[in-house]
């Protein structure tokens, strides 16, 4: 955003040009059509939402959404072993712009699997669909006969738990760089959590894992635990699933350094 913003401090330039469409479409893109993963389709008639939340989210609202003749509030909610996303109709009969259909497709990790899908207590067809670190459900669309008028149709998703990361975000001091851990890639897939990640030489940076797997170690990479119970070779705090990483990057002082890490998940 460098009409706005430095890319290396957080501060404005000292010649900025005014907000602008195309500058602060960079900030708002990927918020939604990346994190929320809302798409319109079909001359607006057809809406996608595939949200891809941080490990640590478990809830989300978007609200006022238009498709067709719709306007819709979306909600995700996340807790152990089931999502729930709640699609609510704001306006009642015919309107201008027609029917519409709503597509659901939120991201799950690679190690998870689902159980089942409901739309209002019925169990409805369902794919897979695996989509480089991760998999969607992609659910049966939803139409206006599956909406009803200022009513809410409630799509449940129960499945056992697959493992993500996270990282406290903490933002950097205003005209100071960015000293944060940088997650590039996250995957779990069989037996192994495959992490890319980038962090200042020098410094050791806490990571999270939300998992019902134990983690075990790795080079550089320390296990730790905040109650629960330890397992051979690995640690997690079992009444939350969540188990604590210190990850320790070595290179040239001052200098971003990158790692790929390979941790045993039992």
């Amino acid at each position: 955003m460098t009409e706005l913003l430095s890319g290396d401090f957080n501060a404005p330039f000292g010649r900025s040009s005014h907000h602008q469409v195309w500058s602060e479409a960079m900030v708002v893109s990927p918020l939604l059509r990346g994190m929320l993963g809302i798409e319109a389709a079909g001359g607006g008639r057809s809406l996608t939402f595939a949200p891809q939340l941080p490990a640590d989210w478990d809830r989300v609202a978007v609200r006022n959404v238009a498709v067709g003749g719709w306007r819709l509030d979306l909600t995700l909610s996340r807790e152990p072993g089931r999502v729930t996303i709640a699609v609510e109709r704001r306006q009642a009969g015919a309107m201008e712009g027609g029917p519409a259909t709503v597509l659901l497709a939120p991201a799950f990790p690679l190690d998870a699997r689902i159980r089942s899908v409901t739309v209002e207590g019925r169990d409805t067809p369902f794919e897979l669909e695996r989509r480089g670190d991760i998999q969607r459900v992609a659910v049966a669309p939803l139409s206006s006969a599956g909406v009803p008028p200022h009513g809410t149709a409630r799509v449940v998703i129960d499945y056992d738990e697959g493992t993500e990361v996270y990282a406290a975000i903490d933002p950097p001091a205003r005209g100071a760089a960015s000293e944060g851990l940088r997650i590039l890639r996250s995957r779990a897939d069989g037996g192994m959590l495959r992490l890319t990640v980038e962090g200042l030489a020098g410094r050791t940076y806490p990571l999270s894992v939300r998992s019902p797997r134990s983690v075990g170690d790795a080079p550089g990479v320390k296990v730790t635990m905040s109650g629960g119970a330890a397992g051979e070779g690995g640690a997690q705090n079992t009444a939350t699933g969540r188990t604590g990483l210190s990850v320790t990057f070595e290179g040239p002082a001052g200098q971003y350094v990158r790692r790929t890490i390979d941790l045993p998940l039992r």
